[in-house]
């Protein structure tokens, strides 16, 4: 929701003020770039009463073992580039 405010916030404000058009490109291109990282962030932490801490395989959900944590696959980061790749070439 935030990327979409400064996408439209640049989109509306830059040309009335006269800016380059790189710089709604470049905000668009960040707030592509910045989604893959806040997924695997907000994958790997949780936000609670106590603050910002890592999520625990102990959470009880189905399919988790205690003790084990699985780092995101190779292969997300390499289809979120290509994402990224895709959508700024469009």
């Amino acid at each position: 929701v935030a990327a979409w405010a400064a996408i439209e916030f640049a989109d509306v404000v830059v040309p009335n003020l006269n800016g380059p058009q790189w710089v709604v490109t470049a905000v668009i291109v960040a707030a592509l770039v910045g989604f893959p990282a806040m997924l695997i962030t907000a994958w790997v932490f949780d936000w609670g009463p106590e603050g910002l801490h890592r999520t625990d395989a102990e959470s009880g959900e189905p399919g988790t073992s205690a003790g084990t944590t699985t780092p995101p696959a190779p292969w997300f980061a390499a289809v979120a580039v290509l994402v990224v790749v895709i959508a700024t070439a469009l």
